[in-house]
Protein backbone atom coordinates (compact mmCIF):
# COMPACT_ATOMS: atom_id res chain seq x y z
CA UNK A 1 0.00 0.00 0.00
CA UNK A 2 2.84 2.34 0.82
CA UNK A 3 4.48 1.54 -2.50
CA UNK A 4 1.27 2.25 -4.40
CA UNK A 5 0.81 5.60 -2.62
CA UNK A 6 4.39 6.53 -3.34
CA UNK A 7 3.85 5.89 -7.07
CA UNK A 8 0.69 7.98 -7.04
CA UNK A 9 2.48 10.85 -5.32
CA UNK A 10 5.39 10.62 -7.77
CA UNK A 11 3.03 10.66 -10.73
CA UNK A 12 1.23 13.72 -9.41
CA UNK A 13 4.51 15.55 -8.84
CA UNK A 14 5.63 14.74 -12.38
CA UNK A 15 2.34 16.03 -13.75
CA UNK A 16 2.74 19.28 -11.80
CA UNK A 17 6.32 19.61 -13.02
CA UNK A 18 5.30 19.10 -16.67
CA UNK A 19 2.46 21.60 -16.24
CA UNK A 20 4.88 24.19 -14.88
CA UNK A 21 7.22 23.66 -17.83
CA UNK A 22 4.40 23.93 -20.39
CA UNK A 23 3.01 27.06 -18.75
CA UNK A 24 6.49 28.60 -18.61
CA UNK A 25 7.13 27.82 -22.29
CA UNK A 26 3.74 29.20 -23.24
CA UNK A 27 4.40 32.38 -21.28
CA UNK A 28 7.79 32.79 -22.97
CA UNK A 29 6.23 32.16 -26.38
CA UNK A 30 3.51 34.73 -25.75
CA UNK A 31 6.13 37.26 -24.66
CA UNK A 32 8.23 36.56 -27.75
CA UNK A 33 5.20 36.84 -29.99
CA UNK A 34 4.30 40.08 -28.23
CA UNK A 35 7.75 41.49 -28.85
CA UNK A 36 7.66 40.43 -32.49
CA UNK A 37 4.14 41.79 -32.88
CA UNK A 38 5.20 45.09 -31.30
CA UNK A 39 8.28 45.29 -33.53
CA UNK A 40 6.17 44.51 -36.59
CA UNK A 41 3.62 47.16 -35.60
CA UNK A 42 6.35 49.76 -35.06
CA UNK A 43 7.97 48.93 -38.40
CA UNK A 44 4.58 49.05 -40.12
CA UNK A 45 3.78 52.45 -38.55
CA UNK A 46 7.16 53.84 -39.60
CA UNK A 47 6.76 52.57 -43.16
CA UNK A 48 3.31 54.17 -43.35
CA UNK A 49 4.76 57.48 -42.19
CA UNK A 50 7.50 57.16 -44.81
CA UNK A 51 4.99 56.37 -47.56
CA UNK A 52 2.88 59.38 -46.60
CA UNK A 53 5.96 61.62 -46.53
CA UNK A 54 7.08 60.34 -49.93
CA UNK A 55 3.70 61.16 -51.45
CA UNK A 56 3.75 64.61 -49.86
CA UNK A 57 7.26 65.30 -51.16
CA UNK A 58 6.33 64.32 -54.72
CA UNK A 59 3.21 66.46 -54.46
CA UNK A 60 5.29 69.42 -53.24
CA UNK A 61 7.71 69.01 -56.12
CA UNK A 62 5.31 68.68 -59.02
CA UNK A 63 3.08 71.51 -57.79
CA UNK A 64 5.91 74.01 -57.29
CA UNK A 65 4.69 77.26 -58.90
CA UNK A 66 8.05 78.24 -60.38
CA UNK A 67 9.62 74.93 -61.26
CA UNK A 68 7.77 71.62 -61.20
CA UNK A 69 10.39 68.95 -60.52
CA UNK A 70 12.59 70.78 -58.02
CA UNK A 71 12.89 69.65 -54.39
CA UNK A 72 12.98 71.53 -51.09
CA UNK A 73 16.16 72.22 -49.14
CA UNK A 74 16.43 70.17 -45.92
CA UNK A 75 15.65 71.41 -42.44
CA UNK A 76 19.11 71.70 -40.84
CA UNK A 77 18.14 72.96 -37.37
CA UNK A 78 15.01 70.91 -36.63
CA UNK A 79 12.57 73.82 -36.64
CA UNK A 80 10.48 72.31 -39.44
CA UNK A 81 11.64 74.81 -42.07
CA UNK A 82 13.97 74.50 -45.06
CA UNK A 83 17.31 76.23 -44.56
CA UNK A 84 19.25 78.13 -47.20
CA UNK A 85 22.53 76.64 -48.40
CA UNK A 86 23.90 79.20 -50.83
CA UNK A 87 26.94 77.16 -51.86
CA UNK A 88 26.33 73.42 -51.97
CA UNK A 89 29.75 71.79 -51.87
CA UNK A 90 28.66 68.14 -51.92
CA UNK A 91 26.49 66.03 -54.18
CA UNK A 92 23.80 65.72 -51.51
CA UNK A 93 22.46 67.48 -48.43
CA UNK A 94 21.12 65.71 -45.34
CA UNK A 95 18.76 67.11 -42.75
CA UNK A 96 15.24 66.61 -41.55
CA UNK A 97 12.25 66.64 -43.86
CA UNK A 98 10.86 70.22 -43.90
CA UNK A 99 7.18 70.44 -43.11
CA UNK A 100 6.54 74.07 -42.08
CA UNK A 101 6.42 77.16 -44.30
CA UNK A 102 9.43 79.45 -43.66
CA UNK A 103 8.73 82.99 -42.53
CA UNK A 104 10.87 84.34 -45.38
CA UNK A 105 11.90 83.01 -48.83
CA UNK A 106 14.65 80.39 -48.69
CA UNK A 107 17.69 81.54 -50.71
CA UNK A 108 15.28 83.90 -52.46
CA UNK A 109 12.76 81.22 -53.39
CA UNK A 110 9.38 81.10 -51.67
CA UNK A 111 9.44 77.49 -50.49
CA UNK A 112 6.49 76.26 -48.47
CA UNK A 113 6.82 73.21 -46.26
CA UNK A 114 5.21 69.88 -47.06
CA UNK A 115 2.35 70.70 -44.71
CA UNK A 116 2.55 67.32 -42.92
CA UNK A 117 4.84 66.61 -39.98
CA UNK A 118 5.31 62.86 -40.20
CA UNK A 119 7.13 61.02 -37.40
CA UNK A 120 8.22 57.41 -37.13
CA UNK A 121 6.91 54.87 -34.60
CA UNK A 122 9.43 56.10 -31.99
CA UNK A 123 8.21 59.68 -32.37
CA UNK A 124 11.28 60.90 -34.25
CA UNK A 125 11.02 63.38 -37.11
CA UNK A 126 11.91 61.89 -40.48
CA UNK A 127 15.31 62.58 -42.04
CA UNK A 128 15.85 63.56 -45.67
CA UNK A 129 18.78 63.27 -48.08
CA UNK A 130 18.45 65.09 -51.41
CA UNK A 131 20.50 65.41 -54.58
CA UNK A 132 21.90 68.87 -55.26
CA UNK A 133 20.76 68.50 -58.88
CA UNK A 134 17.21 69.55 -58.05
CA UNK A 135 17.80 72.14 -55.35
CA UNK A 136 17.38 75.90 -55.48
CA UNK A 137 20.58 77.54 -54.21
CA UNK A 138 20.03 81.05 -55.52
CA UNK A 139 19.12 79.85 -59.00
CA UNK A 140 16.67 77.30 -60.32
CA UNK A 141 18.03 73.94 -61.48
CA UNK A 142 17.32 72.59 -64.93
CA UNK A 143 14.64 70.13 -63.95
CA UNK A 144 15.35 67.53 -66.60
CA UNK A 145 19.10 68.03 -66.90
CA UNK A 146 19.68 64.63 -65.37
CA UNK A 147 23.07 63.71 -66.75
CA UNK A 148 24.65 64.47 -63.36
CA UNK A 149 25.34 61.99 -60.58
CA UNK A 150 22.43 60.72 -58.52
CA UNK A 151 22.06 58.93 -55.19
CA UNK A 152 22.50 55.16 -55.01
CA UNK A 153 20.33 52.94 -52.77
CA UNK A 154 21.42 49.38 -51.93
CA UNK A 155 19.67 46.40 -50.40
CA UNK A 156 20.78 44.31 -47.42
CA UNK A 157 23.37 42.43 -49.51
CA UNK A 158 24.88 45.64 -50.88
CA UNK A 159 23.31 45.13 -54.31
CA UNK A 160 22.22 48.32 -56.05
CA UNK A 161 18.46 48.78 -56.06
CA UNK A 162 18.64 52.09 -57.94
CA UNK A 163 21.39 54.56 -58.85
CA UNK A 164 18.94 57.18 -60.14
CA UNK A 165 17.61 58.38 -56.78
CA UNK A 166 16.88 62.07 -56.16
CA UNK A 167 15.76 61.84 -52.53
CA UNK A 168 15.84 59.40 -49.62
CA UNK A 169 13.47 59.73 -46.64
CA UNK A 170 14.53 57.89 -43.47
CA UNK A 171 12.87 56.88 -40.21
CA UNK A 172 15.65 56.75 -37.58
CA UNK A 173 13.88 54.59 -35.00
CA UNK A 174 14.94 54.39 -31.36
CA UNK A 175 18.45 55.46 -30.38
CA UNK A 176 20.96 52.62 -30.55
CA UNK A 177 23.99 52.00 -28.35
CA UNK A 178 26.39 54.93 -28.71
CA UNK A 179 23.80 57.37 -30.01
CA UNK A 180 23.11 60.36 -27.74
CA UNK A 181 20.34 62.45 -29.18
CA UNK A 182 19.94 64.76 -26.20
CA UNK A 183 23.48 66.10 -26.57
CA UNK A 184 23.60 65.90 -30.38
CA UNK A 185 20.16 66.92 -31.68
CA UNK A 186 21.45 68.02 -35.09
CA UNK A 187 24.05 65.28 -35.70
CA UNK A 188 22.81 62.76 -38.23
CA UNK A 189 25.04 59.92 -36.96
CA UNK A 190 23.16 59.96 -33.64
CA UNK A 191 19.94 59.16 -35.51
CA UNK A 192 20.94 57.23 -38.62
CA UNK A 193 23.03 54.08 -38.79
CA UNK A 194 25.81 52.30 -40.63
CA UNK A 195 26.30 48.69 -41.64
CA UNK A 196 29.22 46.75 -43.11
CA UNK A 197 28.63 44.35 -45.99
CA UNK A 198 31.74 42.44 -46.98
CA UNK A 199 34.56 44.95 -47.26
CA UNK A 200 32.25 47.96 -47.65
CA UNK A 201 30.68 50.10 -44.94
CA UNK A 202 27.55 52.06 -45.85
CA UNK A 203 26.62 55.03 -43.69
CA UNK A 204 23.19 56.56 -43.97
CA UNK A 205 24.38 59.71 -42.21
CA UNK A 206 27.34 61.01 -44.22
CA UNK A 207 27.54 63.03 -47.44
CA UNK A 208 28.52 60.06 -49.59
CA UNK A 209 25.54 59.63 -51.97
CA UNK A 210 24.97 55.96 -51.06
CA UNK A 211 22.33 54.59 -48.71
CA UNK A 212 21.42 51.10 -47.60
CA UNK A 213 18.12 49.48 -46.67
CA UNK A 214 19.54 46.81 -44.36
CA UNK A 215 17.77 44.34 -42.10
CA UNK A 216 16.84 45.44 -38.60
CA UNK A 217 19.30 44.52 -35.82
CA UNK A 218 20.64 45.85 -32.54
CA UNK A 219 23.12 47.90 -34.59
CA UNK A 220 20.86 49.10 -37.42
CA UNK A 221 17.22 50.17 -37.31
CA UNK A 222 16.80 52.74 -40.09
CA UNK A 223 13.81 52.43 -42.37
CA UNK A 224 13.79 54.26 -45.69
CA UNK A 225 11.95 54.99 -48.90
CA UNK A 226 13.29 56.79 -51.95
CA UNK A 227 12.24 58.69 -55.07
CA UNK A 228 13.98 58.22 -58.43
CA UNK A 229 14.38 60.86 -61.10
CA UNK A 230 12.09 58.75 -63.28
CA UNK A 231 9.37 58.67 -60.60
CA UNK A 232 9.58 62.42 -60.15
CA UNK A 233 9.80 63.45 -63.79
CA UNK A 234 6.92 61.19 -64.78
CA UNK A 235 4.75 63.16 -62.37
CA UNK A 236 6.29 66.56 -63.16
CA UNK A 237 5.99 65.85 -66.87
CA UNK A 238 2.23 65.44 -66.54
CA UNK A 239 2.00 68.79 -64.80
CA UNK A 240 4.23 70.43 -67.40
CA UNK A 241 2.14 69.05 -70.26
CA UNK A 242 -0.90 70.76 -68.75
CA UNK A 243 0.97 74.02 -68.28
CA UNK A 244 2.54 73.94 -71.73
CA UNK A 245 -0.78 73.02 -73.30
CA UNK A 246 -2.16 76.22 -71.84
CA UNK A 247 0.77 78.65 -71.67
CA UNK A 248 2.89 77.81 -74.70
CA UNK A 249 0.02 77.08 -77.03
CA UNK A 250 -1.63 80.36 -76.05
CA UNK A 251 1.62 82.24 -76.71
CA UNK A 252 1.99 80.72 -80.17
CA UNK A 253 -1.65 81.27 -81.08
CA UNK A 254 -1.52 84.87 -79.81
CA UNK A 255 1.56 85.51 -81.95
CA UNK A 256 -0.15 84.13 -85.05
CA UNK A 257 -3.38 86.03 -84.40
CA UNK A 258 -1.52 89.31 -83.86
CA UNK A 259 0.24 88.93 -87.19
CA UNK A 260 -0.74 87.32 -90.47
CA UNK A 261 -1.83 83.96 -89.07
CA UNK A 262 1.55 82.28 -89.52
CA UNK A 263 3.67 80.76 -86.78
CA UNK A 264 7.29 81.44 -85.90
CA UNK A 265 10.32 79.67 -87.29
CA UNK A 266 12.10 77.26 -84.94
CA UNK A 267 15.48 77.72 -83.25
CA UNK A 268 18.04 75.71 -85.19
CA UNK A 269 19.53 72.51 -83.74
CA UNK A 270 23.30 72.90 -84.05
CA UNK A 271 25.50 70.35 -82.34
CA UNK A 272 28.61 72.47 -82.83
CA UNK A 273 27.37 75.11 -80.37
CA UNK A 274 25.32 75.22 -77.14
CA UNK A 275 21.53 75.21 -77.67
CA UNK A 276 20.38 78.40 -79.40
CA UNK A 277 17.01 79.95 -78.62
CA UNK A 278 16.80 82.49 -81.44
CA UNK A 279 14.45 81.65 -84.30
CA UNK A 280 16.20 80.97 -87.61
CA UNK A 281 14.63 81.74 -90.98
CA UNK A 282 13.87 78.57 -92.88
CA UNK A 283 13.98 76.27 -89.83
CA UNK A 284 10.71 74.40 -89.42
CA UNK A 285 12.01 71.99 -86.76
CA UNK A 286 14.05 72.81 -83.68
CA UNK A 287 13.65 74.22 -80.21
CA UNK A 288 11.14 76.89 -79.30
CA UNK A 289 12.72 80.34 -79.59
CA UNK A 290 12.77 82.66 -76.58
CA UNK A 291 11.40 85.64 -78.53
CA UNK A 292 10.28 84.84 -82.09
CA UNK A 293 10.85 87.62 -84.59
CA UNK A 294 8.12 86.60 -87.01
CA UNK A 295 4.39 87.15 -86.59
CA UNK A 296 2.92 89.80 -84.35
CA UNK A 297 4.41 88.45 -81.11
CA UNK A 298 2.46 90.34 -78.49
CA UNK A 299 3.66 90.34 -75.77
CA UNK A 300 7.36 89.95 -76.51
CA UNK A 301 8.01 88.28 -73.15
CA UNK A 302 5.33 85.62 -73.51
CA UNK A 303 7.70 82.65 -73.15
CA UNK A 304 10.44 84.22 -71.06
CA UNK A 305 7.94 85.47 -68.49
CA UNK A 306 6.88 81.89 -67.72
CA UNK A 307 8.41 81.02 -64.34
CA UNK A 308 9.55 77.58 -65.49
CA UNK A 309 10.79 78.61 -68.94
CA UNK A 310 14.54 78.84 -68.31
CA UNK A 311 14.63 75.47 -66.55
CA UNK A 312 12.52 73.50 -69.02
CA UNK A 313 13.15 75.08 -72.42
CA UNK A 314 15.95 72.69 -73.37
CA UNK A 315 13.39 69.88 -73.33
CA UNK A 316 10.87 71.70 -75.56
CA UNK A 317 10.92 71.13 -79.31
CA UNK A 318 8.73 72.61 -82.00
CA UNK A 319 7.80 72.10 -85.63
CA UNK A 320 5.76 74.44 -87.80
CA UNK A 321 4.06 73.11 -90.90
CA UNK A 322 4.96 74.47 -94.31
CA UNK A 323 1.33 75.53 -94.63
CA UNK A 324 1.67 77.92 -91.65
CA UNK A 325 5.33 78.89 -91.68
CA UNK A 326 6.16 82.60 -92.07
CA UNK A 327 5.29 83.83 -95.58
CA UNK A 328 2.92 80.94 -96.31
CA UNK A 329 -0.69 81.03 -97.48
CA UNK A 330 -1.88 79.74 -94.07
CA UNK A 331 -3.67 76.71 -95.40
CA UNK A 332 -3.59 72.95 -95.31
CA UNK A 333 -3.10 70.21 -96.56
CA UNK A 334 0.59 71.16 -96.11
CA UNK A 335 0.09 70.63 -92.36
CA UNK A 336 1.16 68.19 -89.65
CA UNK A 337 -0.45 65.00 -88.36
CA UNK A 338 -0.65 64.08 -84.67
CA UNK A 339 -1.98 60.71 -83.53
CA UNK A 340 -3.58 60.14 -86.92
CA UNK A 341 -5.31 63.51 -87.07
CA UNK A 342 -4.15 65.99 -89.71
CA UNK A 343 -4.50 69.74 -90.25
CA UNK A 344 -2.24 70.71 -87.32
CA UNK A 345 -0.53 74.05 -87.90
CA UNK A 346 2.33 73.26 -85.51
CA UNK A 347 3.31 70.89 -82.71
CA UNK A 348 5.23 71.34 -79.45
CA UNK A 349 7.07 68.32 -78.05
CA UNK A 350 8.14 67.87 -74.41
CA UNK A 351 10.99 65.41 -73.92
CA UNK A 352 11.01 63.17 -70.87
CA UNK A 353 14.10 62.00 -68.97
CA UNK A 354 16.76 60.37 -71.18
CA UNK A 355 16.07 56.76 -72.02
CA UNK A 356 18.61 54.00 -72.52
CA UNK A 357 21.16 55.16 -75.11
CA UNK A 358 20.19 58.84 -75.00
CA UNK A 359 22.92 61.29 -73.95
CA UNK A 360 22.46 64.99 -73.14
CA UNK A 361 25.87 66.08 -71.91
CA UNK A 362 27.81 67.69 -74.76
CA UNK A 363 26.77 70.32 -77.30
CA UNK A 364 26.69 67.56 -79.92
CA UNK A 365 24.35 65.51 -77.71
CA UNK A 366 22.04 68.48 -77.19
CA UNK A 367 21.94 69.22 -80.90
CA UNK A 368 20.73 65.71 -81.76
CA UNK A 369 16.94 65.48 -81.43
CA UNK A 370 17.08 61.68 -81.11
CA UNK A 371 18.66 62.16 -77.67
CA UNK A 372 15.37 63.71 -76.56
CA UNK A 373 12.51 62.38 -78.68
CA UNK A 374 11.44 58.93 -79.82
CA UNK A 375 9.44 57.20 -82.54
CA UNK A 376 7.69 59.42 -85.10
CA UNK A 377 8.70 62.51 -83.13
CA UNK A 378 12.41 62.16 -83.88
CA UNK A 379 12.49 61.42 -87.62
CA UNK A 380 11.94 64.95 -88.97
CA UNK A 381 8.84 64.26 -91.07
CA UNK A 382 5.32 65.68 -90.66
CA UNK A 383 3.84 62.84 -88.58
CA UNK A 384 3.91 62.88 -84.77
CA UNK A 385 2.59 60.65 -82.02
CA UNK A 386 1.82 60.20 -78.36
CA UNK A 387 2.28 56.77 -76.83
CA UNK A 388 1.91 55.27 -73.41
CA UNK A 389 4.96 56.15 -71.30
CA UNK A 390 7.39 53.22 -71.28
CA UNK A 391 11.08 52.33 -71.15
CA UNK A 392 11.35 53.18 -74.85
CA UNK A 393 9.04 56.20 -75.18
CA UNK A 394 8.33 59.17 -72.91
CA UNK A 395 7.55 62.16 -75.17
CA UNK A 396 4.46 64.30 -74.84
CA UNK A 397 3.21 66.17 -77.93
CA UNK A 398 0.60 68.92 -78.11
CA UNK A 399 -0.85 70.45 -81.25
CA UNK A 400 -1.32 74.09 -82.21
CA UNK A 401 -3.95 75.32 -84.67
CA UNK A 402 -5.43 78.55 -83.37
CA UNK A 403 -7.93 76.72 -81.17
CA UNK A 404 -9.80 75.03 -84.04
CA UNK A 405 -9.30 71.50 -82.65
CA UNK A 406 -6.29 71.93 -80.34
CA UNK A 407 -7.43 73.09 -76.93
Amino acid sequence: MLRCGYKQQSGAALLVFITIIVLGAATLLVKQLGVKSSAYEQSSNSMQALADARAALIGWSVSHPSLPGMLPLPDLDNNGESDCVSAIGSNILIGRLPWSAPAAPVCGDAQNGLGVNETDASGETLWYAVSRNLLYDGGYPTALDISGDWITVRDNSGTIISDRVVAVIMAPGLALNGQNRNSNPQTASHYLDAVTVGASTYRNYDLVPEFIAAEQSDRFNDRLVYITIDDLMAQAGRVMVRRISSDVRNCLDADAAAGDGTYTWAARLNGALPPDYNDDVGENLGRLPDVPSSGGWIPLSCFSSLSYWQSWKEQLFYQVSTGYQPGSATSCPACLTLDGNGNKHAVVMLAGPPLLGQQRTTDADKGDISNYLEGDNSDGDSVFENQQISASFNDRVICVDGGVTCN
